[in-house]
């Protein structure tokens, strides 16, 4: 790291607004960089990592089991939360209840199942800091789970996505 050192008469003439070439600099305070550094290192963190499934396959019906789609996560070194984002294409989506799970232990239940009688899930899930715990490098799933019968829906997409923020 190089540090820039400026002789007393520059920093005087730089406090005041003024360059080496004579002409007013507006808005910048060079009196208060004078050991500014130069060559500061940056943070090369990635502001979020996304893994992504597209399975395009079905739930099975009124199966308390459900269908799990996997996520080898081991390159995430540093997150302060992550979302789940879902495109299910199910004619009755109050039936599926969605878990997020690292190994065996669920970590959020992301929907429950309800009486919504609507068309499909298209929805982005959050999840905290808190919620997200360690480690973070772990085999992660999203669980989909059809509880009742009648209607079988598709899982098109998942997304797993860790963020800084």
């Amino acid at each position: 790291m190089r540090v820039l050192h400026l002789s007393p008469c520059f920093a005087i003439l730089a406090a005041c607004g003024f360059g080496d070439d004579g002409r007013l600099q507006s808005g910048v305070d060079a009196a208060a960089n004078v050991d500014a550094a130069v060559d500061a290192p940056i943070d090369a963190r990635p502001m979020a990592q996304t893994f992504e499934a597209r399975p395009a396959t079905a739930i099975p019906d009124n199966e308390p089991t459900g269908i799990s789609v996997p996520f080898n996560v081991n390159t995430v070194t540093f997150a302060t939360s992550a979302e789940v984002q879902v495109g299910v294409a199910h004619t009755f989506r109050g039936d599926v209840r969605i878990e997020l799970l690292r190994g065996t232990t669920v970590l959020k239940v992301l929907k429950m199942e309800s009486t919504d009688a609507n068309d499909n899930i298209n929805e982005t899930y959050q999840i905290t800091g808190a919620e997200l715990g360690a480690p973070l490098n772990a085999i992660y799933s999203v669980r989909f789970i059809d509880t009742d019968q009648g209607v079988i829906g598709t899982v098109a997409y998942v997304r797993l996505t860790f963020k800084v923020t």
